[in-house]
Formats: structure tokens, sequence, C-alpha cells
């Protein structure tokens, strides 16, 4: 979390040095209250999947880090959704926060501003993905 967030804070910096607007597409308390009521709901599914990694050679942490290291959403989007164990987690942790991001970059692109987003990779690739 910490490595996340020098990131940005890395970005804003550079961002304001160069003269441009800077702003996020998520508000930073509320994908943490999200993230809590995420973890608590997968705490109550009842249908958790028993899945890791290592169950298929496919789905490894090395296919994952591969996947975003190359780029390959697609892949990236079939080993999170292989190893998610939980669809109510997701539901709040990856699709609402998705919404809440896609909204933020439409209010901005609507105002006529340019636009430079960073978001995480997980984020980008689905029918339920920022880029959708």
């Amino acid at each position: 979390m910490w490595k996340a967030r020098s990131k940005v804070a890395l970005k804003k910096k550079k961002g304001k040095k160069w003269g441009k607007k800077v702003t996020g597409v998520e508000d930073y308390g509320e994908s943490m209250k999200l993230m809590v009521e995420a973890y608590k709901d997968a705490a109550k599914d009842k249908n958790k999947k028993e899945k890791s990694y290592e169950d298929a050679e496919e789905y490894s942490g090395d296919k994952l880090q591969d996947a975003y290291r190359t780029g390959n959403l697609d892949l990236l989007d079939s080993i999170n959704k292989y190893n998610s164990v939980s669809d109510a987690f997701d539901e709040k942790f990856l699709y609402k926060r998705n919404e809440i991001q896609a909204n933020s970059i439409d209010s901005i692109l609507k105002s006529g501003s340019t636009l430079f987003v960073g978001v995480g990779a997980a984020h980008l690739p689905g029918e339920r993905g920022v880029i959708e």
C-alpha cells in the first residue's frame, strides 16, 4: 500500500511541476470504505471458491506477472477471474471501483480537459472494466 501511495504522490508532484492539473479518479477514503465492505461481504459469502495460483500452471502467479508486464489484459483478466475467491468481494473491490473511476474519467473528458489516467491494471479489462 505504501509503495502505491508514494508512486501516486510522485506522479502528482511531477504533474504539478509541469503545470498540469492533477486530480484523482477515485476518492481514497471512499475506496478504503469499499475495501472494508468487500472484505466483510467476502467473509459472509456462502459461495466462496477454493482456488489459488497453484491449482493450474496457466493461472500461476508467474503467468499473472507476465501478463501484467507484457500488457496482456485479456490474460490478466482471465487469471484474476480464475483466482477470485469471492464474487461478493470482486463486486465492491473491483467492479464498483471500476464504475467510480470510469465515471470520473468520463466527467473529466466531458469538461474538455486533456487527460492522462493511471489505474491499476486489474481495473482495465473485461466487460465491467474501466475501458468498457
